[in-house]
């Protein structure tokens, strides 16, 4: 059996909620914010990938835009440390 190279890190809410360090409930809103949480749909299943979530984190983090509301903290430390050991490779 062959498995795909596919182009996603993280596979349901659950684990893209562990990467932010937030609720599955917070995750599921983060995907209706302007801009939405970059998450795909697969065979039912939400997914997303590191990177994309680590560039939407980034912008949401560097503070609101005049006129709209700053989201709450998302991201953890730990978390925050992993995406660089990721990148370095």
């Amino acid at each position: 059996m062959t498995h795909e190279a596919v182009p996603w890190d993280l596979v349901g809410w659950g684990e893209i909620a562990s990467a932010l360090g937030v609720s599955v409930a917070t995750a599921r809103r983060y995907e209706h914010e302007d801009p939405p949480l970059p998450v795909s749909r697969f065979r039912g299943r939400a997914v997303a990938s590191k990177h994309d979530v680590a560039e939407w984190v980034a912008r949401h983090t560097q503070g609101p835009r005049e006129g709209t509301q700053a989201p709450e903290p998302v991201v953890s430390q730990v978390w925050r440390a992993d995406l660089s050991d990721d990148e370095r490779s």
